[in-house]
């Protein structure tokens, strides 16, 4: 529930935030570059009185996490010099609410001063119950009971109110406030900022969707392809990896869209395409499921055929900076009814094709295409060692064994994890046996090597 703090003061310099908008002008590269008539998504809407230090450095730690698109009413920030780069946000709060995905309140001592905040507030908790929107309270040098309850100066303040705008409009506020101040949050008292805020970025940038993925906790080999990955796609906009079963097509795939999806408007990793598809209505689900992740719509979205879900993402995301990755694809029809080859999205858009077969890609014009390697028997120890030993190399005891096994691995990331689980925590004669197995195999292939290490 609510997190405490007491730590040494900390201090962080204004550096402006990275997206906002006015009424006349688009999103910058970081966010869409759709007309002015397409809805603007904000990652994060700040509900506070007035700039402090403390939504200066709140503000900060999210630009620096990755959060670029957030809202921040201009009326309520400071009048000083702004760096160049920083654009002001349209001066209508409440339609922003309905767009921003996370609503972080700050509730501070003069919050209830301020009828617009109250507003939003109202505004908020509405799109929390009604379209499932995340809210972070925070209580900024005031207690969560107070808030909740309307006592202190929370309670002179609503007698104020009361007289200048009415029972009713004082009721919405008070029920939005006991709502809010019921939600798990933060409470900061004193001491120092900093450590508070992070953990305040960490949970709201686990929220945001577009989500990261979980990539494993064990990665080896893979800068240098991501290096290279990352590099073609600044400059194209699609990119096919290829390569063979277990190398680690997928990995590479979710590392690359983890490192460049807080650059896009909208996400989708449509996972394991080849065999989703050949189950009963399996491309219309998945254009169920690319639609539903895109528009971020909870409702269940209905599609009669494959061709009204092709005519409905291209109608859908034509406005959209979007990333896509389309996982395991061994038909050229699965492009054309999910992706269109990136023509569907809207400008800067971006689509990463992974696929066994490299034929595909060059059938289906994808000129730009990466080739994923198998790892090297350094890295090969190394992952297969972390696997079973959870250290970087073997003990000196199991070297030499570890070698043998990880040589039937031919560098496949998948082999080496599944080997590696195998044989953790065993021992020395259940080692020796699994060997043995190895070596009485008569062609020696992968596919037989899971099939003896994964029972």
């Amino acid at each position: 529930m609510f997190q405490r703090k007491s730590i040494a003061f900390f201090q962080t310099q204004y550096l402006g935030l990275s997206v906002m908008i006015t009424p006349n002008q688009e999103l910058s590269s970081a966010g869409s570059s759709s007309s002015e008539s397409t809805p603007i998504h904000y990652d994060v809407f700040l509900n506070f009185t007035s700039e402090s230090t403390f939504t200066t450095a709140l503000c900060d730690a999210l630009g620096n996490k990755g959060i670029r698109n957030i809202f921040i009413d201009p009326k309520k920030l400071r009048k000083r010099k702004r760096k160049r780069k920083q654009v002001f946000a349209s001066p209508d709060p409440l339609r922003a609410i309905g767009k921003s995905k996370v609503s972080i309140l700050v509730f501070s001592e003069d919050y209830v001063s301020s009828p617009e905040c109250l507003d939003e507030l109202v505004k908020i908790m509405r799109c929390r119950r009604k379209k499932k929107r995340v809210v972070f309270p925070i209580f900024y040098k005031i207690e969560p009971t107070v808030v909740r309850h309307q006592k202190s100066v929370y309670e002179e303040a609503m007698v104020a109110h009361q007289q200048s705008f009415g029972d009713e409009r004082v009721q919405k506020w008070k029920s939005a406030l006991k709502e809010a101040a019921g939600l798990s949050g933060w409470h900061f008292e004193q001491g120092s900022e900093y450590d508070f805020v992070e953990k305040i970025v960490e949970a709201a940038f686990s929220k945001l969707p577009p989500k990261r993925l979980h990539t494993g906790e064990h990665i080896v080999g893979l800068d240098t392809c991501m290096e290279d990955v990352t590099s073609v796609l600044d400059t194209v906009s699609v990119l096919g990896i290829h390569g063979t079963a277990g190398v680690g097509k997928t990995t590479l795939a979710k590392a690359v869209y983890n490192s460049i999806v807080h650059q896009f408007e909208e996400a989708c990793f449509l996972f394991n395409i080849r065999e989703a598809s050949k189950q009963r209505k399996g491309i219309l689900r998945l254009q169920k499921t690319l639609l539903s992740e895109i528009l971020d719509e909870k409702k269940k979205i209905k599609l009669r055929s494959v061709d009204e879900g092709i005519s409905k993402i291209k109608q859908r995301l034509h406005h959209k900076r979007v990333l896509l990755v389309l996982d395991d694809v061994d038909e050229i029809e699965q492009l054309e009814q999910l992706a269109g080859y990136c023509g569907w999205c809207g400008n800067g858009s971006k689509i990463i094709v992974t696929t066994r077969n490299k034929q595909l890609l060059i059938d289906g014009h994808i000129d730009n295409e990466y080739g994923m390697k198998e790892l090297n028997d350094n890295d090969s120890l190394k992952l297969f060692s972390r696997y079973a030993f959870h250290l970087d190399k073997p003990p000196a005891e199991y070297e030499e064994m570890s070698k043998r096994v990880v040589s039937y691995a031919q560098g496949l990331p998948l082999a080496l994890k599944v080997t590696g689980s195998k044989l953790n925590h065993k021992s020395m004669e259940a080692w020796k046996c699994a060997l043995d197995q190895l070596e009485r195999l008569p062609g020696r292939k992968v596919e037989d090597v899971l099939k003896i290490m994964g029972k």
